[in-house]
């Protein structure tokens, strides 16, 4: 019994030791870029040194569609309209108890290699189709019937590849995948955990402005 009390501390310390020398061992910084892995100038208005305003959005978030629909139909023709030059760059942040959302970011990365001018209106197409593929509607569905029977008809006429490419880049691409969890971990990186979060000139906005007044005070006040 001696002997087993004694080979378990010498187990024990030799573990302390272990994890001590872990910790002090030197490792290279993570090299994270300083700006978001995004889709740059999804949307814009003409217009030199526009303020940059980065959305962090999840694509079956209707909050976030909400959001998109604010900036599409009121916020940039009225800035457009009073010459205030303005980009807006998706940022993919799927929220992990959302069942389609990491899927749906990766079905939109595949349409968007396909037109990048045109990310912006596929950005608004998923959004709209969010319905379809809400926790409800696919919560007894198989990762490969999510693919098939519901993401790929909502990119088909926006993709420019077949319906097995489609499959196969979306099950079976490490780079597409990667891409899709870094982005993810980048916006976690920087504190974002709800959608949509909004960021000007990388300052995270407090509230998500909810009406055109809102996005007046805004971008006036960086002007």
């Amino acid at each position: 019994l001696a002997m087993k009390r004694v080979l378990a501390l010498a187990l024990a310390l030799a573990l302390v030791a272990a994890a001590a020398a872990h910790a002090l061992m030197p490792y290279p910084p993570v090299p994270y870029p300083r700006t978001p892995f995004g889709y740059a100038a999804a949307l814009s208005t003409p217009g030199d040194s526009p303020v940059a305003v980065d959305l962090y959005g999840d694509l079956q978030c209707d909050a976030t569609l909400w959001q998109w629909q604010l900036l599409v139909q009121s916020v940039l023709p009225w800035a457009e309209k009073h010459g205030i030059a303005m980009t807006v760059r998706w940022v993919d942040l799927p929220l992990p108890y959302h069942h389609a959302g990491f899927l749906a970011s990766k079905a939109l990365r595949l349409v968007a290699e396909c037109a990048p001018a045109t990310v912006g209106s596929s950005i608004g197409v998923f959004l709209r189709a969010q319905d379809q593929f809400l926790n409800g509607q696919t919560v007894n569905m198989t990762r490969t019937q999510l693919i098939q029977d519901v993401l790929y008809p909502i990119a088909k006429p926006m993709y420019c590849g077949s319906a097995d490419d489609f499959h196969r880049l979306m099950v079976w691409d490490s780079q597409h995948e990667m891409d899709a969890r870094f982005t993810w971990k980048w916006s976690v990186s920087r504190g974002h955990s709800q959608t949509p979060t909004l960021a000007v000139g990388s300052v995270t906005v407090p509230q998500p402005p909810q009406s055109l007044a809102d996005w007046q005070d805004v971008l006036q006040s960086v002007q």
